[in-house]
């Protein structure tokens, strides 16, 4: 998914429970904001769940287009330094993993500004912003080219890039998520 679906989740929470992104509200002239999914049934005749799923979640805070730009921002590094020794510019790799990392929170809150209904009273986007930078860490921490890569060595490497990643699966889902289905506390 992308910044733009947390964003959205933001926007929708303002205004009650976020709905699926597998959902699609559609305004007719009969029917007042039915949610439909994506075949067509209603909410209320067949059971379809249209409030996000944790899945749901998880998956919309990955903010894609910051994870294209570091990776290729990585792949150009790595390919630029293929003569390099292993320590070499490790710094700047933790630099733009830092400055990766503020630049999803502050895209998530420059698209909830952007996209806010006036008449919201909440002020800031917190949840979304952790779940989005979360997900970026776990991200940019388990690809090849990250600066763990070259401060960790085997056997510790994988076993560290695993947990990462789980552990951001899990957090998401398992803490953030509950309150990102709800409704923003104004």
């Amino acid at each position: 998914m992308s910044v733009r679906s947390l964003t959205t989740l933001a926007v929708q929470r303002d205004s009650g429970s976020p709905v699926s992104p597998r959902a699609t509200r559609e305004i007719s002239a009969g029917s007042a904001g039915e949610i439909r999914a994506a075949d067509g049934t209603t909410d209320g005749a067949t059971g379809v769940d249209a409030i996000a799923t944790a899945t749901d979640i998880l998956v919309s805070s990955i903010p894609t287009e910051v994870v294209a730009t570091y990776t290729a921002i990585i792949a150009v590094i790595s390919a630029a330094l293929v003569d390099s020794t292993a320590g070499d510019y490790l710094p700047l790799r933790w630099w733009l993993f830092g400055g990766f990392c503020a630049a999803t929170a502050i895209s998530v809150a420059t698209g909830y500004y952007t996209n806010k209904n006036p008449t919201s009273k909440r002020r800031f986007p917190w949840l979304e912003m952790i779940a989005a930078s979360l997900a970026f860490a776990a991200w940019g921490l388990a690809m090849p080219g990250s600066p763990l890569f070259f401060a960790l060595e085997n056997p510790v490497l994988p076993i560290t890039v695993g947990l990462i990643v789980v552990v951001a699966a899990f957090v998401i889902t398992g803490f953030i998520a509950p309150f990102l289905r709800k409704p923003a506390s104004k």
